[in-house]
Parts: C-alpha cells; structure tokens; sequence
C-alpha cells in the first residue's frame, strides 16, 4: 500500500481555486500554461478575454473578443476549410456555419459566455481564463492543475505535455480534425506564435496516497497512444475534462483535511499529549472526507453538503493560519516548532469556529467541479459526481462517471480490473463509499455483473 511521504510539509501549496461555470476551460487552463508569449494585450493595453461566444462588452479593465467566426466572416472561414480539403459539396457559408455550431460547448444557463470543445491546441487556445471568468487576474487554472499533478507524484508540466502529445497523435490520425485545427488557427489573436513549457514553482514534495496521486495515473493512462486510439474525439475529450474537474474537486476537499489534520496535530503538541497518532493518522493513508451511501438511504443520509462545507471552512482557516508562520520542513519538524507559539494555537483553535463565509470560494470551485449542472436536455451532464436536490447533495455519479473512473483503474482499453481495486481508486479520490453503492452503479453501467454474495473480486470492464 501506497503512503503519503513523510516528509511531506504542513502546508500544501495550491493557489487558491474558483468557481468555473464551464469545465471545458480547464484544458484550455492547461494549453495555455505552456505558451511562450506575455498575457495578451490589446493595443490600448487592456488585458484580452477570449471567449468562443460571449455577450460580454469591454470594459476599462477587460477587452473581451469572441473567436468563433460571426455572420460577416464564416464564409471567409468556410474557405479556410475547403482549402484544408473539407467540401462535401456545399457552399462554403454552410459548411463554415455547420462547423462552428458543432464545436461548441455547453452553455451554462443565465451565462454570457460559451465555450469551445478543445478538441485541438488551436481549438483551445480560443479561450482563455480571463475571457470565460469575465475577470482581469482569474485564477491560474493551468498552474493549479500543474501543481496537483507533482503533488501526486508526476513532473511539473507533464499534465499538459501529455495533453499536446495526445491531441498530436490524434491529429495525425484524423484528417478532418486536422483540418479542423488548420482552419480555427486562422481565429487565434496574432499574438499567439508559439507554444513552448510552461513555468512555475515545484512543491519540492509529494502525496502519494491522494488525488493528487490518482490523477497522475489516470492522466497518464487516458493520454496515453492506447486510450486515444481507442476513444472518438468527443468522447476523449469529455473524459478528460472529467479527470481534471474530478482532481479540483477532491483535490481541495482533500488539501482542507489535510490542513485541519495539520491543525489537530499542533493543537495536540500544544497540550503536551503525544502527537505521533495524529502524525501517524495524517500521513498513513488518503483522507476519506465524502461518505457515499447506496442510493436506497433516506436523503437526509446521503446528504454532505453540510459535513464538506464545514470542512473546507475550517480548512481554509487553518491553511490561512499555517501560512502565516514558518511551515519550512516536514511536518513531523514543524509542528512541535508550531506548537509552542501561542498566536499559532489561539489561531487554529479559532479557525475550528469558522466565519459564516469562510472557504465560500473553494467550498463553490469543489462543488461545481463535481455537480451534474444538467441532468436532462441538451445541456445534460453526464459526467457529473454530486446532484443537488435543494439544499441536500448527494453522491449520485452519473454513469459515464464510473465508466471513466473504472475503466482508467485497469490497465489499458479492454482490459479488465476487479471491484476491489476501483474502490482502492475511489478510496485514493477521497471517497468512501459502500461497496454496494458502487457495485450497483457498475451494474446500471454495464461493466460489471454482480451476485448476492460478491465480494470485491468482481470483475469490472472497461466501457472501450
């Protein structure tokens, strides 16, 4: 079994996350960390928004411009992709239309903007954070979701590496895509000119028994030549985004646990009792923080909005505290250092007692990272972890939810694991399900057949 370094520090060292109304901006976040160029500007210097569609009017802080093509040029567009061999004998204006509805991503409801499915490193640079958020300084997606990949173990820059390596391999194998690709180029801002490594300050340390650590294996399995082979395009990509909103929203309940466990453990030394069980419980193993309970329990059961909530409040209070002071060193060093400090213990001890409003951005990043926005319609997300119903919310995954998480537990595209070592998966996501739970959603997904007495030994299939 996997354990989290002990030499871990107590501060985990993740910017600070928002709320993202569309999830196809966290691969844009990823393309766009790897640019080699300053943030676009425009020429009476307001920093550039970039949506595929918006409504947005530029303001004195923000120029926005949509990429998609408008009325007056798609037929110019439609040209562009004629000359890449896309015909099918229709006028240019329809083929340019047809194509650019096509790609378009969900819209979120009440949203003046729309996004674009990044199937290529064209297609998803035709969006950025500060185009989508409507804000001059959004968070730095790209290098929050960089940085959860070396917290689990990988290389900085390797999550978005592995993104450019696979839309390369697929590009070369779909001649339409690339054509595609080809074609929307002609829409990026003439600023973009290059695409190189993106930078950024490594944590020096990792996790890995976490969803950081899930995340570099499942990263690593879905962009990898089999996984992207073996998938459509769309299909792909929507898998993907669901890795990405899946480390954002475990990630940080996971991270204010992690904190609050730091905070159990200073607040113990302090007291003089001994600390190594809280060191031991901190660092043996991933902190199973969403209970999920088989669907046939009453709502007020199943219900977490309330228990995750609390939990990233007091985890934002905590972290806001351990910030403040020295952190330097392993945990197991820092917090007898911590311990004697009387401003760090009052501070903790108040940080259990949260403000109202405390962790509100992280508690709404979480929550909408892994809420199924739509479950019914043309805005339908099928990829969804949590379902609102008023003021509970439930883990009810939605089915294309298990089959991406259980078929990134085996080892390859049609291949097989057990029911055993997808949970050990969920359980590694921050999860703690019953077995009965997760049998039951593999079962409706048809990946799995199980019996009145399995146990996890149950085979579970890959959906490819």
């Amino acid at each position: 079994m996997s354990t989290a370094s002990t030499s871990a520090g107590p501060l985990i060292p993740l910017r600070r996350p928002e709320y993202v109304s569309s999830p196809e901006l966290l691969i844009s976040s990823l393309a766009w960390n790897r640019r080699s160029m300053p943030d676009l500007t425009s020429e009476s210097g307001l920093p550039i928004g970039l949506a595929y569609r918006t409504d947005k009017t530029s303001s004195r802080t923000i120029e926005f411009r949509s990429t998609a093509p408008d009325a007056r040029d798609v037929a110019l567009w439609g040209d562009a992709l004629m000359a890449q061999g896309i015909d099918g004998g229709l006028h240019q204006q329809v083929i340019g239309t047809a194509l650019a509805n096509s790609v378009e991503g969900v819209r979120p409801r009440k949203s003046t903007t729309q996004g674009i499915l990044p199937l290529s490193p064209s297609m998803a640079l035709l969006q950025n954070a500060r185009g989508m958020l409507g804000k001059r300084n959004p968070p730095d997606l790209g290098e929050i979701l960089e940085t959860c990949h070396e917290l689990g173990g990988g290389e900085y820059g390797e999550a978005s590496a592995g993104w450019f390596r696979a839309v390369g391999r697929r590009l070369q194998n779909e001649p339409i895509l690339s054509a595609l690709d080809n074609a929307f180029a002609t829409r990026l801002p003439a600023e973009v000119v290059e695409i190189g490594p993106g930078t950024g300050s490594a944590p020096g340390w990792s996790l890995p028994w976490s969803p950081f650590a899930w995340f570099v294996d499942a990263w690593a399995k879905l962009t990898s030549d089999a996984w992207v082979d073996a998938l459509p395009a769309r299909r792909w990509n929507d898998w993907a985004t669901t890795v990405l909103r899946n480390v954002i929203g475990f990630g940080f309940l996971w991270e204010a646990s992690w904190h609050e466990q730091v905070a159990r453990a200073v607040l113990v030394a302090a007291s003089d009792e001994p600390v190594v069980g809280e060191l031991d419980r901190l660092t043996a193993r991933t902190h199973q923080v969403v209970p999920w309970f088989p669907a046939k329990e009453a709502v007020s059961v199943r219900d977490v909005a309330g228990k995750l909530k609390s939990l990233v409040a007091r985890g934002a209070g905590c972290r806001a505290v351990l910030a403040d002071h020295d952190v330097s060193g392993s945990v197991a060093e820092a917090v007898p250092r911590l311990a004697v400090k009387p401003e760090v213990v009052d501070g903790l001890r108040a940080a259990f007692r949260p403000a109202p409003r405390a962790g509100s951005n992280i508690w709404e990043a979480v929550k909408y990272a892994l809420l199924a926005r739509e479950r019914v319609g043309d805005a339908a997300d099928h990829y969804g972890f949590f379902e609102s119903r008023g003021r509970y919310l439930l883990p009810a995954p939605a089915t294309e939810w298990i089959a991406v998480v259980a078929s990134l537990t085996a080892s390859g595209p049609g291949q097989t694991t057990t029911l055993g070592d997808v949970i050990k998966d969920l359980h590694r996501m921050g999860l703690d399900p019953h077995t009965s739970a997760v049998l039951a959603l593999l079962e409706a997904a048809g990946l799995a057949r199980g019996a009145a007495d399995a146990d996890q030994s149950v085979e579970v299939h890959t959906a490819y």
